[in-house]
């Protein structure tokens, strides 16, 4: 990727951390804030429909999501911000992670020229509420076999990040992860 792509992508030197402090959340671990080489404005909505719980403000211009208990925030100017890190092995992970998606964005922008506007508004409009319409034809509503208490709870838990399509037995994992993820690296 990197050869035919080449200054246009992220790489380990260009990620520079500005600040490191103690987190809200667990004061044994820390967050920090870094910046990468290059403005990202043009990638956030490819981010933002590629993973999971992923939110997107237009002001400031930026991109949220959750993975594994982490908070991330890429913003359009290049910053990148992770919460929740227990020691810089994790952060290293951690940065290769993020510089890994940026990476990804950068290279489906560049291949595919397609505008996305239809796919960003339609994830924005994304609730628990229309994931649990997709499930009323389920011929076991409410069954209660994924361990929740009802099909609406799931659907929250899904839309949050809590909890995985494969946990439902009965949901077409397909139609619910592609309104979930759009876009797959």
């Amino acid at each position: 990727m990197h050869l035919i792509f080449g200054d246009k992508l992220v790489d380990d030197d260009a990620w520079e951390i500005i600040h490191r402090s103690p987190c809200q959340a667990d004061p044994d671990r820390f967050k920090i804030i870094a910046t990468v080489n290059r403005p990202l404005g043009e990638v956030l909505p490819i981010i933002f429909l590629s993973q999971l719980n992923a939110k997107i403000t237009r002001r400031p211009e930026s991109v949220s999501y959750t993975s594994q208990r982490h908070n991330f925030l890429i913003g359009h100017d290049g910053s990148v911000a992770i919460t929740f890190i227990k020691d810089d092995d994790e952060l290293g992970a951690l940065k290769s992670k993020a510089i890994q998606t940026i990476n990804n964005a950068i290279v489906y922008g560049l291949t595919h020229h397609e505008s996305l506007d239809d796919l960003v508004e339609k994830k924005k409009a994304l609730s628990p509420l229309v994931l649990y319409e997709s499930f009323k034809t389920l011929e076991k509503l409410d069954c209660g076999e994924c361990g929740e208490e009802s099909c609406f709870a799931f659907a929250a838990k899904l839309y949050n990040g809590e909890r995985d399509t494969h946990d439902c037995l009965h949901v077409n994992t397909a139609i619910v992860e592609r309104k979930l993820r759009p876009i797959t690296f």
